[in-house]
């Protein structure tokens, strides 16, 4: 059966050997016996003539007791025990995928694997899981090969944000049977830890800078990049930086980066260039040292408006409301192939419109008073955050509200404004004259239709450039018979990625493309940008797990069965080696 000691500093009494073997070399001062005459005396070899000193040791039967002693005392302090044969353990590793760790990977194995392998020897059998913080303890391995763990730990990219830790200890806590432990493995020591869960911290004090954050300025020269450049450590620091477009660089400086401080730097989007990288001499920490940019560029929106003659002010009220509109290209009235209309509305002369866009009701009558009852607002995202409690309206024709019309503003219980779903898209319409009422000077008012406009543009299958962070959920609206490919390198070097229309964007800094057949339908950049991992002043090192060690190797094993013989063999050579000296002493 294998062997551990419970105790290995009990070999320190071992030490106790070349005491005794000094002591040997020291001679007992002789002893004077006047006697008569001297042929009485036979013939000895002097064995010491100058009192306690040394000598060349002799070889004697005391000497090797007193060794013997020695041994058997140090063996029985260090606690020897036997691993059971019928012993298994299960250990389940949690790695931390805060994106900080990624500082510390390549020592990971280095400091990890020796315990491990310390633990190892504490049991026959055994079951390694190997999980990470991720989603709550995402597990990366399970299986009784020690080599096989750290095999997919070197497959394993930590990216995650700040996230809590106490799902994935659950998780662990509850994987592990009596004879288990569950060790967390960490960049910065958490407080408090868990009962039950040993702590491996790997953090170092280190320095970081990078490139911190961007935004896009449209000038009248044309759009303008400017980027955060920000030193996270406590010293002093000079990085070399560069701004790439094509694989080649278009300018390099060297920045003077102080401790703590952000720098800003900027410039101009080259001439017909769609994307640049800013890129900043590398660290211990490299997510943060490239920042991948496209210009961006939303789906525009074809816009027809559609007023009869005698609607002059619902005229001017639907101008100017299609002048505040983002990314949207006027088309001519009427046109049928726009994706959204402006359409004013007479219940008395004409039939429903049935083309997607913003549907206004054109009363003709004449207003009766003003409409009585609590506007209340139906809690639906289009209506988040709205006052619409300043809103007068008019008396007068009304629109019939349909089964399927959902209605997002009521007033008693006239419904004001609701949504319709029509053959090609959706509707928003008006359910009064807005120019009976206040509603073209309610700030509301603007930006319900400008969310309604965000939604159209949303649903509609385009090209687009986006600006998105890594592992970020992306949604792409698509065709829906055709396969989507992610492509997140050159065509040579990657292959594309069946990919749904939702799909979370690379975690790692880079550009990358979403294609249906031929056509690219998003081109898009994604940049790291979670200062708080970035900043690497917490981190720290720690370790418990020689206490996970020693309480494994004392539930999985069983005491010397010979203890109390040795106990008695030690109790034997004191009490022999006290009579030899006291024989000694008598002659």
């Amino acid at each position: 059966m294998p062997l551990v000691l419970g105790n290995p500093w009990g070999l320190l009494a071992l030490l106790a050997i070349p005491v005794i073997i000094l002591l040997h070399f020291l001679q007992q001062e002789t002893r004077r016996t006047p006697v008569t005459t001297l042929f009485l005396l036979e013939k000895l070899a002097p064995t010491s003539t100058g009192g306690r000193r040394f000598e060349q040791l002799r070889n004697s039967l005391p000497l090797w007791l007193q060794i013997l002693a020695a041994l058997i005392i140090a063996w029985l302090l260090s606690d020897p025990r036997w691993i059971l044969p019928s012993s298994l353990q299960r250990v389940v590793v949690v790695v931390d995928s805060s994106a900080s760790m990624s500082a510390f990977r390549d020592g990971l194995d280095t400091k990890l694997r020796p315990q491990l392998e310390a633990i190892e020897q504490n049991a026959a059998r055994h079951e390694w899981i190997l999980m990470e913080t991720r989603d709550g303890g995402s597990r990366l391995y399970s299986g009784a090969r020690l080599g096989d763990l750290f095999a997919a730990l070197e497959e394993w990219q930590p990216r995650v944000g700040q996230h809590d830790f106490a799902p994935a200890w659950r998780v662990a806590q509850s994987m592990t049977n009596v004879h288990g432990a569950v060790i967390f493995v960490t960049d910065t020591p958490p407080e408090p830890m868990p009962g039950g869960v040993e702590l491996l911290a790997i953090g170092e004090t280190a320095n970081n800078a990078g490139l911190a954050g961007f935004r896009i300025r449209e000038e009248a020269d044309g759009p303008q990049w400017e980027a955060l450049v920000k030193n996270y450590g406590a010293e002093d620091t000079r990085r070399e930086f560069q701004i790439i477009v094509e694989g080649q660089p278009l300018r390099t400086e060297t920045l003077e980066l102080p401790a703590g401080e952000t720098q800003v730097v900027r410039g101009p989007f080259p001439e017909e260039a769609d994307r640049i990288e800013l890129v900043l001499e590398g660290d211990a920490f490299s997510l943060d040292d490239r920042l991948p940019i496209v210009r961006p560029k939303t789906k525009k929106l074809s816009l027809s408006v559609s007023i009869p003659g005698d609607a002059e002010r619902l005229n001017r009220v639907l101008r100017r409301l299609s002048s505040s509109l983002p990314d949207v290209v006027p088309v001519t009235g009427g046109n049928p192939n726009a994706d959204l209309h402006l359409i004013a509305f007479n219940p008395l002369l004409s039939s429903a419109p049935d083309e997607p866009g913003l549907v206004f009701l054109h009363d003709t009558t004449e207003p009766e008073g003003y409409l009585n009852g609590l506007i209340a607002a139906e809690d639906l995202p289009l209506n988040e955050s709205l006052n619409w409690q300043p809103l007068i309206i008019q008396e007068g024709l009304k629109i019939t509200l349909g089964e399927r019309d959902e209605v997002l503003l009521w007033q008693g219980e006239r419904p004001l404004i609701f949504l319709r779903r029509v053959e090609n898209g959706e509707q928003m319409v008006f359910n009064f004259d807005v120019t009976k009422s206040n509603l073209a000077k309610l700030p509301s008012f603007v930006i319900l239709a400008n969310r309604f406009m965000q939604q159209q543009r949303d649903r509609k299958v385009a090209p687009e450039r986006r600006n998105v962070d890594t592992a970020q959920l992306v949604a792409v609206t698509t065709k829906p018979e055709e396969e989507l490919r992610l492509l997140t390198g050159p065509e040579d070097e990657a292959a594309p990625q069946a990919v749904g229309p939702q799909f979370t964007a690379p975690e790692d800094p880079g550009f990358f493309e979403l294609r249906q057949g031929e056509e690219t339908l998003l081109a898009a950049a994604a940049q790291f940008s979670d200062g708080r991992e970035a900043s690497l002043s917490g981190t720290g090192s720690a370790d418990t797990v020689g206490e996970a060690v020693q309480k494994l190797a004392m539930e999985n094993s069983e005491t010397d069965p010979f203890r109390s013989l040795w106990i008695a063999g030690i109790l034997g050579i004191l009490i022999w080696n006290w009579a030899h000296l006291g024989r000694r002493r008598a002659a």
